[in-house]
């Protein structure tokens, strides 16, 4: 019988009080390893922020911001969770070849693939229904987050800058709120945001990619990672990174 205790750190504090039955179910979300969760959620969370400085004080609400912050939040980790549950569900015999994602719930067996699809629907219909709460400008947003991030594994397969489409989709709540608050309209400091996430996105799964290269390389995989010059490459992210996170910050004379 497969160890339930591979690939999870029972002592995680989200992790330990639950039964050990559940946890297969807890590595499959990444509920002990939520650096990805705070990924997703920091785009959304100085989107946010940003919006909200642009607001005249008139219309600025800590009730409005924290409630906001709190579907962003959950959104996150939700759509971050169906993601990490898709992923491994499409590279379930991928994954048995990679000496890092060998033991993960699905590709050891420990989850079938029909119990992390029914994972993944409960998930989805948990971000479906946070829809309600925003505003229709916001909708559009996140209807094409889905989609995108349903391409993402086959991107690997697909292109040689898989980091470039993990960034667009994976950064796209940048516009949520911006829209829940402003509408469509003075797209112009959530465009330079949005940017700027996209190259940090690009920066740190690229290093995030090296770990893996050799397996990569094996089965197929491609990546910014096999390019020549990584540390050039990624200085030159990070440059662009500074450039597009600071502009947002300078006063701008506009009718906000």
């Amino acid at each position: 019988m497969p160890d339930v205790t591979s690939d999870i750190n029972p002592r995680h504090l989200l992790v330990r009080y639950l039964p050990v039955g559940w946890w297969p179910y807890a590595a499959l979300s990444r509920l002990d390893r939520p650096t990805g969760t705070y990924l997703a959620f920091l785009p959304a969370f100085m989107g946010l922020n940003l919006a909200t400085f642009y607001l005249p004080a008139s219309q600025k609400s800590f009730q409005e911001w924290l409630m906001l912050g709190l579907v962003l939040f959950i959104g996150a980790w939700a759509m971050r969770s169906a993601g990490c549950i898709w992923n491994d569900w499409l590279d379930r015999d991928l994954d048995k070849k990679v000496a890092r994602t060998k033991n993960r719930p699905v590709a050891s067996g420990r989850i079938s693939s029909a119990s992390a699809l029914s994972v993944l629907l409960c998930l989805l219909l948990l971000s479906a229904s946070l829809l309600l709460l925003l505003p229709v400008h916001a909708l559009w947003v996140l209807l094409l987050i889905i989609p995108g991030s349903a391409l993402y594994p086959m991107m690997k397969r697909w292109v040689d800058a898989p980091q470039l489409w993990l960034g667009l989709t994976f950064n796209a709540g940048v516009w949520v709120p911006w829209l829940a608050l402003h509408g469509p309209h003075n797209l112009m400091m959530p465009t330079v945001l949005y940017c700027g996430c996209i190259c940090w996105t690009l920066g740190y799964d690229t290093v995030y990619a090296l770990q893996d290269i050799q397996d990569d390389e094996k089965t197929g995989i491609r990546s910014l990672a096999f390019g020549k010059g990584q540390s050039r490459w990624n200085n030159f992210v990070l440059f662009l990174l500074l450039l597009f996170l600071v502009y947002p910050s300078i006063p701008q004379e506009s009718k906000y």
